[in-house]
């Protein structure tokens, strides 16, 4: 009797246990889809995980996992300044609610065991991703309506937009190096990416980042070859790709343009533009974090502190901040220059991580750690919604997805 019921438990934490890696292909599917979908499917993703159970391997991945163990401490202790937070307490809590991901994160981990299921996630994603990258190339052309923000990024805003389109090249030009048969497929799929990337889309983050990753790999390459001659070549290359990109892209010279405009108009003391908001926002925030610089302010204090310098200072509108737009500096007032030397240590974790996958997974994931780290320093990744899970889930993906040995690198889905 006792031997059924062990089976029939068996049976049935197996299937929820294959249920949650379902779901975790639905989240990887969903990042790129409106708010609702990648809600629904991490929710469903949660409820399939505690039904099957999975404590013997979360405690041993816990218990051997540096990164995993980084993202555990660094949520802990981002509860745990919810204890000096000016909020009441129910309050505190639910500013806790954003950083969840972080054990979503655990969670992915423990169970995708089987190199399959994150390739899975990976080819989930970039299927999900496609059709963003239509509904963009619709709104540019006038098939389709504009969103919300009237940019040309599908259903999300034009700054997560660019972040995942720079990951979406950075990755298919990868894949089309490993993977023979689907050469082309990967080569037009980078292609009408990159295309978007520099001629279409209007968030400066993408771009940005993914030019270093590409002046990086070059400059690592060179390197080797030439030593430092291939330093001064890679420099002559970033020159001459940012020259030929600012003549021929209108989309790129007009974001760089105002870019540089927006510069000079916050050194002349004008703060009425996008970017100068965000300097604005990040001096005032390091000021207000050097009040308290150990243990920061509690979670969820920013808001609050920084409507009382403003009110000190009489800025009134969009010179009142609710978030800096820097992860960095986000952690380092609220949770101090602990909850910050937790968050480093988390992305050092990560990139140690990399270093063990096989290729060419090892090289999309440490681009990815690259693009990710970049662009928290001028957005909230792990604190806003969709930027957080597109973090989580295509870290622990191309984590389990490059952890196949040589000979099965490549599995199909």
């Amino acid at each position: 009797m006792n031997a059924r019921a062990d089976n029939g438990l068996f049976r049935w934490r197996h299937a929820c246990e294959r249920a949650a890696l379902m779901c975790a292909v639905a989240c990887a599917i969903a990042i790129a889809l409106p708010t609702f979908w990648l809600s629904l499917a991490s929710a469903a993703f949660v409820l399939c995980w505690l039904a099957a159970a999975p404590w013997p391997q979360t405690r041993v991945l816990l218990a051997h996992n540096r990164w995993a163990q980084a993202a555990l401490a660094l949520s802990l202790w981002l509860l745990l300044s919810a204890c000096w937070s000016p909020l009441p307490w129910e309050q505190a809590l639910r500013a806790v609610w954003p950083y969840r991901k972080l054990l979503l994160l655990i969670a992915l981990m423990a169970i995708l065991r089987d190199p399959k299921w994150g390739w899975r996630m990976l080819y989930g994603f970039l299927g999900g991703f496609a059709l963003l990258l239509g509904l963009s190339y619709a709104q540019a052309l006038g098939f389709a309506p504009p969103n919300r923000w009237h940019t040309p990024s599908g259903y999300t805003s034009h700054i997560a937009y660019s972040t995942m389109l720079a990951f979406v090249t950075w990755a298919t030009v990868w894949l089309a190096s490993a993977e023979p048969r689907r050469r082309r497929l990967w080569l037009g799929y980078a292609a009408a990416a990159a295309t978007n990337l520099f001629f279409i889309n209007t968030g400066r983050t993408g771009q940005a980042v993914f030019l270093l990753l590409l002046l990086l790999h070059a400059a690592h390459a060179f390197y080797q070859r030439w030593r430092w001659r291939g330093i001064g070549l890679t420099a002559l290359l970033g020159a001459s790709l940012a020259a030929l990109l600012f003549v021929s892209s209108p989309t790129f010279r007009a974001r760089t343009v105002e870019g540089l405009g927006d510069i000079e108009r916050a050194q002349a003391g004008e703060v009425n533009t996008s970017l100068a908001y965000r300097l604005d926002f990040w001096r005032n925030t390091v000021e207000l974090a050097q009040t308290h610089p150990w243990l920061g302010g509690g979670i969820g204090s920013y808001a609050p502190e920084y409507a009382t310098l403003a009110a000190r200072h009489g800025w009134i509108g969009a010179r009142v901040s609710h978030n800096p737009h820097s992860e960095y500096l986000l952690i380092w007032h609220q949770s101090g220059a602990i909850g910050l030397a937790l968050l480093l240590l988390l992305g050092w974790a990560h990139a140690r991580e990399n270093r063990r996958l096989s290729p060419p997974v090892s090289q999309i994931a440490q681009g990815f750690l690259i693009l990710v780290g970049v662009a928290a320093l001028f957005n909230s990744i792990l604190y806003d919604h969709q930027d957080g899970h597109f973090y989580v889930i295509i870290a622990a993906a191309l984590w389990s997805a490059g952890r196949s040995s040589p000979a099965s690198r490549h599995p199909v889905p």
